[in-house]
């Protein structure tokens, strides 16, 4: 679904091209907003509901932080796409689509505590979380933008 947000949004931002930078990111940001909120209803409701409400609840703080990342992913995407390029834009998400995936599946997997919290610490992308606060419905006590490469690599070592 990614990949068809972003040509569309990238049409959208060719139509208000000389938008000012606060101006594109605070359309990006809603557009993407839209879309992550539809996201993650979806997959919320795909939680078990025959697991305890602690199961249920690391769940959904895992399901906001993996969709906080995605969303990031798509904004930045947009963002550093200047020229409204729908190969740049092909090319950025790709990129990222990847990343998220490798990512995605390290947090499949059974990893030490304590080497997830060592990562987190060093990976966390804390001027990204400025720009890009997480929406409403995201916001948690572990919902953080990482660097997803560095983050992969860490937790594989």
């Amino acid at each position: 679904m990614l990949k068809l947000t972003l040509a569309f949004c990238c049409v959208y931002f060719a139509a208000g091209a000389s938008l000012a930078q606060s101006s594109r990111s605070v359309i990006a940001r809603e557009f993407v907003e839209g879309i992550a909120k539809q996201d993650f209803a979806d997959m919320a409701s795909r939680v078990n509901g025959d697991a305890s409400e602690g199961e249920r609840e690391n769940a959904i703080s895992g399901l906001k932080l993996m969709e906080y990342n995605r969303a990031y992913g798509a904004y930045a995407c947009l963002m550093a796409n200047r020229r409204f390029d729908e190969a740049v834009a092909k090319a950025c998400e790709s990129k990222f689509l990847s990343e998220y995936s490798s990512f995605a599946q390290v947090g499949e997997k059974a990893i030490v505590p304590s080497r997830a919290a060592e990562c987190e610490a060093r990976h966390r992308l804390r001027d990204a979380e400025s720009e890009f606060p997480p929406f409403e419905f995201l916001r948690g006590e572990h919902t953080h933008l990482f660097d997803l490469v560095k983050m992969v690599d860490c937790l594989t070592k």
